[in-house]
């Protein structure tokens, strides 16, 4: 009897194991799918007449309080933050002053698969609807322009290609967070349509430091630019 019972249990194990595995696989399977259907659906880019676009924009980039926590799992280093937050505010007021467009770009995650993942390994920061979404209170500066992104390149999102284009923008100074994700994302996808791109460094959270640097250093062979603090110009350099 106890050793039938024993048999019992290693069976039901068993299929909790392959249900598991099953489920696992299926997860795997479906975020593969669901990357490549948005590789494959997403945008073309196409290079701009940069000759037709005299202007220059500042885009800050996802300083959402989820996002720019100083503890917990997706901190930043404290200070770091601090510089970031007062260079993001200053860059902003020498925009304004030449009349260069100042654009916040916020990120939510919408896709269902992707808030569940979220959820477990960052505890739902960043998930829409989440109170976190709103700008970090110490960033003080007023944008001219808002757009929402779902995923890490920013030209993703058709509100923003479209404000660039309108305003005849071909330069982008580029702030924000985090470096070797939406910020990496969203440089490359300017370089390959020959935007102008600067790199503000001071102004650019990176929580992988290490990572990061390997890729400025791809960026900046691709033609970006680096600086540090003010000096921002109305025109592309």
């Amino acid at each position: 009897m106890a050793a039938a019972l024993h048999r019992m249990h290693i069976k039901r194990g068993e299929r909790r194991m392959n249900l598991i595995l099953g489920l696992t696989l299926a997860l795997i399977v479906f975020l593969m799918a669901n990357g490549l259907y948005r590789v494959i659906n997403r945008p073309r880019a196409k290079p701009i007449d940069k000759t037709a676009r005299p202007n220059s924009a500042l885009l800050v980039i996802d300083m959402q309080h989820d996002f720019t926590r100083a503890s917990g799992k997706l901190a930043h280093d404290p200070e770091r933050r601090l510089v970031a937050f007062h260079q993001i505010n200053e860059l902003a007021a020498e925009a304004h002053q030449l009349g260069i467009p100042v654009i916040e770009i916020s990120h939510a995650f919408t896709d269902p698969l992707e808030k569940l993942v979220v959820k477990i390994i960052a505890g739902g920061a960043g998930i829409e609807g989440s109170l976190g979404l709103k700008r970090d209170d110490a960033l003080t500066y007023e944008a001219n322009y808002h757009v929402w992104k779902h995923e890490g390149d920013s030209f993703t999102a058709p509100m923003f290609t479209r404000y660039l284009d309108d305003h005849e923008i071909g330069h982008l100074y580029i702030t924000g967070q985090d470096a070797t994700a939406c910020i990496n994302a969203t440089a490359k996808a300017a370089l390959k349509r020959h935007y102008d791109v600067t790199l503000i460094d001071d102004a650019i959270l990176a929580r992988n430091g290490g990572k990061w640097q390997a890729m400025k250093d791809k960026l900046l062979a691709s033609g970006a630019r680096l600086a540090t603090g003010l000096g921002l110009s109305a025109s592309p350099v």
